[in-house]
């Protein structure tokens, strides 16, 4: 059973379509594993980017015998990450790695998936955004 946790409001919480299929997608082959009891190679987290709306972040849970009991995952929500962990990491950090020109440093982020789509900036440049210089 796929169940949401919803942190807002701290509930469990009905899904759409879209996610319920990503999610699926997504946990597949760990919950193939459950049924024949087989122990992977590897636990570490993996991501899903079938669906770019609904990227998922997994992590197989195993037992004390490292069979594979149950998946535990998360949904990547973009603006989140961009606003609350990206921007202020960048802000933060680019000074303490370039104390003298710390102003002259541009930092992009963009989607390969998406025709180089500008997902971030840490300011305004010129050029193209995808330049490395």
């Amino acid at each position: 059973m796929v169940m949401f946790y919803d942190p807002v409001s701290g509930s469990l919480r009905p899904i759409n379509a879209d996610e319920f299929s990503a999610a699926h997608g997504a946990v597949a082959s760990w919950i193939a594993m459950t049924m024949v009891e087989a122990i992977p190679k590897s636990i570490h987290l993996t991501v899903d980017e079938r669906d770019p709306n609904n990227r998922a972040i997994v992590k197989p849970i195993v037992d004390e015998k490292s069979r594979v009991v149950g998946v535990a995952g998360m949904f990547l929500n973009e603006d989140v990450f961009i606003n609350d962990y990206l921007a202020p990491t960048v802000r933060k950090t680019i000074p303490q790695n370039f104390p003298d020109d710390y102003q002259d440093v541009v930092v992009t982020v963009t989607d390969m998936n998406r025709d180089h789509k500008l997902i971030f900036t840490n300011q305004s440049f010129e050029g193209q955004k995808y330049d490395v210089g």
